[in-house]
């Protein structure tokens, strides 16, 4: 049965694209009663394709899509109400300090990589420039994304998985690499994987969909900042106009910080000191 709940959970978020197209077909009447006839007879003026394709339009129908698709996990029991619900247990503070040094570290080794493996030129070309971001674009990827994701992968998936398979690593594991084909996109498989195993990590540790959800929200809003005024500043920081003494010492405090408020994560209270393979779905069998 667990089985089964994890299979739904995944074929929700192939589902949500077409409940995104359905609702855009409402909201296109709702925003011109005429294209009724437009969607009857598959004639469209250049106004209404210009409606159809629009950021607001198709933002507007994702996140509806990612509501429905939330509730829909939850009312059926595919995802535990508690899940959300259960938070008193965290020490939020220390909580939200261990995930954005998490963060931090991740983005520090990721990058970092980047910097080692690749050639001036190579970096020159993986810079982004500032581009146009339509803000139900950006509300949609920092907030609803992450929510439907999150309630898929990490609240229907995993948890579902880690009722059945006696390691739970195993489960983390089967299901980034789910989180990882689901993007389909070859050239960020190593950071979808990396992803997908630390928020896995910290939703049995945590026994919570909070910590994971803040955790990719503050990843997608970081991603959504990028976006829109480009990534050329972290590469200057990296490689150019800066005192080297300077620039080794705010890496070396950044890093640190990073790396005592990770610790201070792993040692604290927010699991009830409890370890992934103690995680209750395991208990009992």
């Amino acid at each position: 049965m667990r089985f089964i709940k994890s299979i739904i959970a995944i074929a929700s978020f192939y589902a949500t694209n077409w409940i995104t197209a359905v609702l855009t077909v409402f909201v296109l009447v709702f925003y011109n009663p005429k294209f009724v006839t437009s969607i009857l007879t598959g004639e469209y003026t250049d106004g209404q394709c210009a409606v159809l394709h629009s950021p607001f339009v198709r933002n507007t129908s994702n996140i509806l899509a990612a509501i429905l698709v939330v509730l829909f996990l939850r009312q059926y029991g595919i995802v535990s109400k508690q899940d959300v619900t259960k938070y008193k247990h965290i020490r939020l503070g220390q909580t939200l300090l261990g995930i954005t040094g998490i963060f931090i570290l991740t983005s520090a080794l990721y990058f970092g990589l980047i910097v080692l493996v690749s050639s001036k030129e190579e970096l020159e070309a993986f810079n982004s420039e500032p581009m146009s971001l339509p803000i139900m674009t950006a509300i949609y990827m920092a907030i609803f994304s992450p929510l439907v994701e999150e309630h898929i992968f990490r609240g229907g998936v995993l948890r579902n998985l880690s009722e059945n398979i006696k390691r739970p690593w195993v489960a983390i594991v089967i299901s980034a690499i789910l989180f990882t084909i689901a993007h389909f996109n070859p050239e960020a498989i190593i950071p979808h994987t990396m992803f997908g195993l630390i928020a896995g990590w910290i939703y049995l540790r945590t026994k919570s969909l909070l910590p994971t959800l803040f955790y990719h929200m503050l990843n997608n809003t970081i991603v959504v900042i990028l976006l829109r005024f480009g990534m050329t500043n972290i590469f200057d920081f990296c490689l150019f106009d800066m005192n080297i003494i300077i620039k080794v010492a705010a890496v070396f405090v950044l890093l640190t910080f990073s790396m005592v408020s990770v610790i201070m994560f792993v040692k604290s209270g927010a699991s009830n000191r409890c370890s992934v393979c103690d995680f209750p779905y395991n208990k009992g069998r």
